[in-house]
């Protein structure tokens, strides 16, 4: 027959801990610990969810309630936070995902091995200046930063660097075609995919 009971033992330095013991089978069976605890109400709190799960026949849950699975770590990678927020928004439109996807990669280059929860503004303005040396259009750069944006609020950065308004982005080129010194061209078809500029614009309204 299973039972239960609290011991209590003195440490050398004289404090008193709590342990929570239990057995599955009769008083020859081995005595199992489910937890030691500081306070006794704690312990108590234990040997309670012990009792019922041995009454209710899960046996194997008081071992892992014993000894919990280890906290997940840390995202401390530019890859890692970026795929855990694209995997976690839903609202996205296939092709706007796959521009995500692109924008991840390409902020990857300038991030380098860095944890991006400890970007501080400075770093910020030295991604978008990294971003501008590498040739990209205003607007590109542009659509990258507001990724970087969203992510940096995904992972709960307040205030957020990338949104502080010492980060400037580059101004955008005039596009003036009446202009006599603007090179002439035919005006491209539109296409259906979106450009996704600006990120807000690829997100899908919720219903």
């Amino acid at each position: 027959m299973s039972s239960t009971r609290i011991r209590t033992r003195t440490t050398g330095t004289g404090a008193k801990r709590y342990m929570v013991c239990y057995r599955l089978g009769g008083r020859y069976s081995r005595e199992q610990s489910a937890g030691t605890f500081d306070k006794l109400t704690h312990a108590r709190q234990r040997l309670t969810a012990v009792q019922g799960l041995i009454a209710r026949g899960e046996h194997d849950q008081i071992t892992r309630l014993a000894n919990p699975a280890p906290a997940e770590p840390a995202v401390r990678s530019w890859p890692a936070l970026h795929r855990r927020w694209l995997d976690g928004t839903h609202n996205l439109k296939p092709s706007s995902r796959l521009v995500y996807e692109q924008h991840g990669r390409a902020l990857a280059t300038v991030i380098g091995h860095r944890d991006p929860t400890q970007l501080s503004w400075q770093d910020c303005r030295d991604l978008v200046t990294a971003l501008v040396q590498q040739g990209l259009s205003p607007r590109t750069v542009k659509a990258y930063t507001g990724t970087l944006k969203l992510v940096l609020d995904f992972a709960g950065l307040e205030p957020n660097p990338a949104r502080d308004r010492r980060v400037k982005l580059p101004a955008s080129q005039p596009n003036n075609p009446t202009s006599p010194h603007a090179p002439t061209s035919k005006r491209s078809a539109p296409t259906s995919q979106p450009s996704c500029c600006c990120p807000s614009t690829c997100l899908r309204q919720p219903a």
